[in-house]
């Protein structure tokens, strides 16, 4: 039966894992598509004199799934109300340059770029998010090898440890007692809870879009079951929510504060019931004391994940900065332009600064001056503060003006992250490599290297004892 399990066990990791490299493969050529496609539309541009029609002819070298979402773009510019269409387009989670796509041929639609500039304008920008696509290709490609097969080395050692134990009784029968005892059993629950952990770090390290920290619906309905109403109620304006708030913030979760502490007591709960049906047939300290550990590490362990998910986060803000200067470089020259439908077109883009944008775009039409200097002096990422900094003197000397060095600085901006992403993918990996090797030394050393050990130096202590004695 146990052999049964662990079988079926290994073959949904191998099966797992095979899944997950074929669908990273699978995003990586459709984000390279995606950037020849691009080049193909400056092309047509130049030909056809008209966005919708140049679009049109590039998506037929695309993908068919591709194809058939460029051809929906292509539909919301032809519609009348392409504004009120166009929040409701949907795309792929790794295609995110599709709806940047989107607004800019949107914009060009609907504002041009003035003058005989306008060809010239839409055309940079397609050239500018080739870039940025070919930067992200790159940044995926590197991912795409580096971490493969780290999810396999993490979980496939915990599968071992039948073998190890049978070796281990077979040739030191010491070692029995301490795979059959309250120790071996307590060694076994932390290989297993190392194990699960290194797998989930791995699976969030080689993230490559930013979209980790993303709440699933379940998760969501789980918190919001009348069990946990009367937590909630009692929490509510205490410290500790607020406390709770700020950490879901940071990972990019908006949510009552109060669910923080849940989920941290949840898993404490659930990982505090798996140790102590592994320590079956203990009794007295010893279950009190491994029943509080093991609550105390899931408790914790809940913590380091929201921590580490807030540290994923902060890995798509180059992207979506990025994102929302070629936005700016669109519309800033474009006759009657001004910071309120800016502020529509970024909003329209915005995953990670959507939030604080509504805030601003909403408060705008009344405050106008007290919107933009709020927009500033939020505590966000200094690259998105530059962008604010930049609409709120544009109230006063003008949007061409506060906006004529954006290029420059986006030019700018993108070397440096493109070097920061590099370094940043070489500390992932490095960090993964550790993550998917920590069980694996657990095994050996605290399952069967230091147990040996001990049980070497109790013989190596008793011939000494006799020893003595004879003489």
């Amino acid at each position: 039966m146990r052999a049964a399990l662990l079988m079926m066990y290994c073959c949904f990791v191998i099966w797992t894992e095979y899944a997950s490299f074929s669908k990273r493969k699978k995003e990586y050529r459709d984000l390279d598509a995606f950037a020849e496609f691009l080049a193909d539309v400056n092309y047509e541009y130049f030909v056809c004199k008209s966005v919708t029609e140049a679009i049109f002819q590039a998506a037929e070298k695309l993908p068919k799934h591709l194809k058939h979402k460029v051809e929906e773009i292509c539909y919301l510019l032809e519609d009348e109300e392409t504004e009120e269409a166009a929040p409701d387009f949907t795309y792929p989670k790794h295609m995110k340059h599709l709806k940047l796509f989107l607004v800019l041929c949107q914009n060009a639609v609907r504002f041009g770029s003035g003058g005989s500039g306008e060809e010239a304008t839409f055309t940079k920008n397609m050239t500018e998010l080739r870039k940025d696509v070919q930067i992200e290709c790159m940044k995926r490609s590197e991912a795409l090898f580096l971490f493969s097969g780290l999810g396999l080395i993490a979980a496939l050692p915990v599968a071992t440890l039948s073998a190890v134990r049978k070796w281990g009784s077979t040739n030191l029968p010491e070692l029995k007692s301490f795979y059959d005892g309250f120790a071996g059993r307590i060694v076994v629950l932390i290989i297993w809870c190392a194990t699960l952990l290194s797998y989930l770090l791995i699976r969030i390290v080689r993230k490559t879009d930013g979209n980790a920290y993303r709440r699933p619906k379940h998760i969501c309905n789980y918190f919001d079951q009348p069990f946990f109403h009367p937590i909630k109620n009692r929490l509510v304006g205490t410290r500790a929510e607020k406390i709770g708030r700020v950490r879901l913030l940071r990972a990019g979760i908006v949510r009552d504060g109060a669910e923080y502490w849940i989920a941290c007591f949840s898993v404490g709960v659930a990982v505090q019931v798996i140790s102590v049906v592994l320590s079956a047939g203990e009794r007295g300290v010893r279950v009190f004391i491994v029943s509080g550990i093991s609550f105390g590490a899931g408790f914790l362990c809940m913590m380091f994940f929201y921590k580490y998910l807030a540290y994923v986060r902060s890995l798509g803000v180059g992207t979506e900065v990025l994102g929302l200067q070629s936005i700016l470089l669109m519309l800033f020259e474009a006759p009657n332009m001004t910071i309120g439908k800016l502020l529509e077109s970024m909003e329209e883009y915005s995953e990670l600064f959507h939030r604080e944008i509504l805030a601003c775009t909403d408060r705008y039409a009344s405050e106008e001056n007290e919107a933009i200097k709020m927009l500033e002096q939020n505590n966000l990422p200094k690259e998105f503060q530059r962008l604010s900094h930049r609409l709120f003197i544009a109230e006063k000397i003008g949007i061409r003006k506060a906006f004529a060095e954006l290029a420059a600085d986006r030019r700018y901006f993108r070397d440096v992250w493109k070097e920061d992403t590099e370094k940043e993918m070489s500390g992932r990996a490095a960090n993964a490599q550790v993550f998917a090797f920590a069980p694996l030394f657990i095994i050996l050393f605290a399952y069967l290297i230091i147990p040996f050990l001990y049980s070497s130096l109790g013989q190596m202590s008793n011939i000494f004892s006799e020893m003595n004695q004879m003489r």
